[in-house]
C-alpha cells in the first residue's frame, strides 16, 4: 500500500507543477471551464486522475477498499491547492506594477493590499487577488486596491472542490471490480455467469428457493447443474433481474456462487443492485458443473 500511495502523491504534483506551468506560461486554466456554475474543468481533472489510479490498482490486483478512495479524493484536492500555490510562490509583480512569473521585480507577498491592510499571503492572493492570473486595482508604490469581492472567488472555490469529490466518488461508485478478492492469493477472482433470470414473479422465487434448499442436499451438485442448465439465459423484457455467478480462484480452493439483483434504470442501463445471496462452494463443484 505506501508505494501505491507515494506514487499517487508523486502524480498528482507533477501534475500540479504542469498544470501550473501551463497557466503560467500559457495563461490556460484547466479550472477556468464552466458549465453554468458547474466546474466542468475540475470535474475532468478529477475523474482522469481517478480513473487511472482506480485502473492501476485493478492492474495490481490491489483490493479496492475506502481507504483508497479517500486517499484519491485527500490527493486530488490537495495537489489543486498546491498548483494554486506554486503559482502564487512564482508571481512577482514588476516595477510597472504588471504580473510576471519569471522572477522579475518583486514577490507578491511583499505587496501591501490597501483594501485589507494587510501584505499579500495565499489566502489574500487565492481568494481576493486572483482572478484568470490576472491582478485588478494596481496603482503605484508597493500598494494596490483590489476589486475582486472575496466571497465570489470563494463561492467558485468550494464548487472547484465539490466537483473534484464528485469525480472521485462517481468514479469509486460507478467502476466495478471483479466481486471477489482472494486474501490467500492476493488477487481478484475470476468470474463466470452461469445463469440469468427475470425477477419478480413466483417462478424467480420458485428458483431462488430452489438453489437455497439444493445447498443442503448431498445430491447438491447435480441440483445445481439442473438449475443452471435450465436458467442460463431466460431472460425476457423486465426491469429487475437476477444474475448468478461463480467467484472462483485457480490457484487454491475457493469458489463462491453470488447471486445478486441487477435494474434497469431509465435511460436503460444496467445497474447492480443488492447481493441476494452469497454460497461458499468447494472448488471441486466448479469443474463438475460446468464441465
Amino acid at each position: 500500500m505506501p508505494i501505491i500511495v507515494i506514487f499517487l502523491a508523486l502524480l498528482n504534483a507533477v501534475i500540479a507543477v504542469i498544470l501550473a506551468q501551463i497557466k503560467m506560461n500559457l495563461g490556460f486554466d484547466v479550472f477556468s471551464f464552466y458549465l453554468f456554475v458547474f466546474p466542468i474543468g475540475s470535474y475532468l481533472y478529477g475523474s482522469i486522475i481517478s480513473k487511472f489510479f482506480y485502473n492501476l490498482l485493478l492492474k495490481k490486483e490491489i483490493p479496492i477498499t475506502k481507504i483508497y478512495y479517500f486517499t484519491t479524493l485527500f490527493f486530488i484536492i490537495l495537489s489543486y491547492f498546491g498548483m494554486q500555490y506554486y503559482i502564487y510562490y512564482n508571481t512577482y509583480v514588476d516595477y510597472s506594477m504588471t504580473i510576471n512569473y519569471i522572477g522579475d521585480g518583486i514577490h507578491i507577498s511583499e505587496l501591501y493590499d490597501k483594501t485589507t491592510g494587510n501584505y499579500i499571503n495565499f489566502f489574500d492572493y487565492y481568494f481576493r487577488l486572483s482572478s484568470g492570473g490576472e491582478m485588478y486595482g494596481m496603482i503605484g508604490g508597493n500598494g494596490f486596491a483590489t476589486e475582486i469581492n472575496p466571497l465570489y472567488n470563494l463561492i467558485l472555490e468550494i464548487f472547484n472542490v465539490l466537483a473534484l469529490g464528485i469525480s472521485v466518488t462517481f468514479t469509486y461508485k460507478k467502476k466495478k471490480p471483479p466481486f471477489k478478492y482472494c486474501e490467500k492469493c492476493n488477487h481478484y477472482m475470476n468470474e463466470k455467469q452461469v445463469f440469468i433470470f427475470d425477477l419478480g414473479d413466483n417462478y424467480s422465487k420458485y428458483i431462488l428457493e430452489k438453489i437455497d434448499e439444493s445447498m443442503g442436499k448431498e445430491d447438491r451438485v447435480d441440483r445445481l447443474r439442473e438449475i443452471i442448465n435450465v436458467n442460463q439465459e431466460l431472460r425476457d423484457s423486465s426491469n429487475e433481474f437476477v444474475v448468478g455467478n461463480f467467484n472462483y480462484c485457480n490457484e487454491c480452493d475457493q469458489l463462491y456462487l453470488v447471486i445478486i439483483k441487477y435494474i434497469i434504470d431509465e435511460r436503460g442501463n444496467e445497474k447492480m443492485g443488492k447481493i441476494i445471496k452469497e454460497y461458499e462452494l468447494d472448488k471441486s463443484y466448479f469443474r463438475l458443473i460446468i464441465r
